[in-house]
């Protein structure tokens, strides 16, 4: 795709292409830009959104089962 410098990591971004059923929302995991003579691209590595977390409720600090134990990562 043309260069879209404004695009970072762990944006959510949204998918559409006609030609392949395309319309969906997914983050950027990686970002790779190229310049071929006056052309600037960009591939991104992306992650499907829909169902990334089994419950709409995942880790909100404060909230869950995990609020008030040690120090958790993720």
């Amino acid at each position: 795709m043309p260069l879209c410098p404004w695009i970072e990591l762990g944006d959510r971004v949204t998918v559409q292409d006609a030609v392949h059923g395309l319309d969906e929302d997914m983050f950027v995991m990686s970002i790779s830009e190229s310049i071929a003579g006056t052309s600037q691209m960009m591939t991104l590595g992306l992650l499907p959104a829909a169902n990334l977390y089994a419950y709409d409720s995942f880790l909100i600090i404060g909230t869950d089962a995990y609020a008030s134990a040690e120090r958790i990562y993720y």
